[in-house]
């Protein structure tokens, strides 16, 4: 990749700005790919978030009062007022992705994916993060009526693969845990109506029965089975508050032929009869505001 820079604004040095308006705006993203020595110096920080990954080479960086190594792979997320600074004190390659960004859902994005501030992260080098700078440089480039919005959302897809890149090194397969069972999660889903065995969904994934017993029960909480029922009545609970189909007709269109078997499952789970539950869904659309 080579060194390039884009910004949102035309004028570059006013693309340091903290927006409070909107939920997450990119200011500014580029590559920096250098040879020489040089400093980074910020003593004040600045007003949005900068966020630095990188894919080649070393820098000696200051984090939180001590001086850390970052190499191939390291991530670091420098808060609005967080002073920084780093060096590349040698002569060989350094590349490194950035991107500064702001708004009030930030601290949401960053939270929700287990990314904190001012320390070195190891997600790693990944095709799929490097694609992902790609396509963020791409909005700029094409930077068509969308490309706002589009920036804005591959940030945040960025930040959803550091963050399953680092909930995936404690994983025993060295995955993110559900990413373990995606084809046959998949299949579930599609095929969820139809009559589906355990042998068959661990043969998708390649694993013994037992084994993929055990690897489901530790991803999702639950054994196939009651996944595939609470699949099953999660879309017979959608269909009875969105349509005028009979409970026969549901239970047949989730994967049950026998209506009665349905119902009885149905009010152990639920608490409550189909009907009751279809009737009582009816009520309260009915009633006055």
């Amino acid at each position: 990749m080579n060194h390039q820079s884009h910004y949102r604004l035309d004028d570059e040095t006013g693309c340091d700005i903290a927006v409070m308006d909107r939920h997450l705006v990119v200011n500014c993203a580029g590559a920096c790919v250098m040879s020489e020595p040089f400093t980074s110096h910020n003593r004040r920080g600045r007003n949005d978030y900068y966020l630095m990954h990188l894919i080649q080479g070393s820098l000696e960086m200051d984090l939180r009062g001590s001086v850390r190594t970052l190499g191939s792979g390291d991530l670091v997320i420098f808060p609005p007022g967080c002073a920084y600074r780093y060096v590349k004190g040698h002569r060989e390659p350094l590349s490194y992705l950035w991107v500064h960004f702001s708004g009030t859902g930030v601290p949401d994005l960053l939270a929700g994916c287990q990314l904190e501030t001012d320390t070195q992260i190891h997600p790693g080098v990944s095709n799929e993060i490097t694609e992902g700078f790609r396509l963020l440089f791409r909005n700029f480039i094409n930077r068509d009526a969308c490309f706002e919005a589009a920036s804005s959302a591959q940030l945040a897809m960025l930040c959803v693969l550091f963050g399953r890149s680092l909930m995936g090194r404690g994983g025993p397969d060295g995955l993110y845990p559900t990413d373990r069972l995606s084809r046959s999660l998949e299949h579930m889903h599609r095929h969820y109506h139809e009559d589906l065995s355990v042998r068959t969904l661990a043969e998708i994934e390649h694993l013994s029965v037992s084994r993929y017993c055990a690897v489901f029960k530790e991803c999702t909480g639950l054994s196939p089975q009651n996944f595939l029922i609470d699949l099953r009545l999660k879309t017979a609970s959608e269909l009875m508050l969105g349509t005028d189909l009979s409970v026969k007709q549901i239970a047949r269109t989730v994967g049950y032929l026998d209506p009665l078997y349905f119902s009885r499952l149905f009010k152990e789970r639920k608490g409550v009869s189909p009907l009751g539950y279809k009737e009582g869904s009816r009520g309260m659309e009915e009633s006055p505001a």
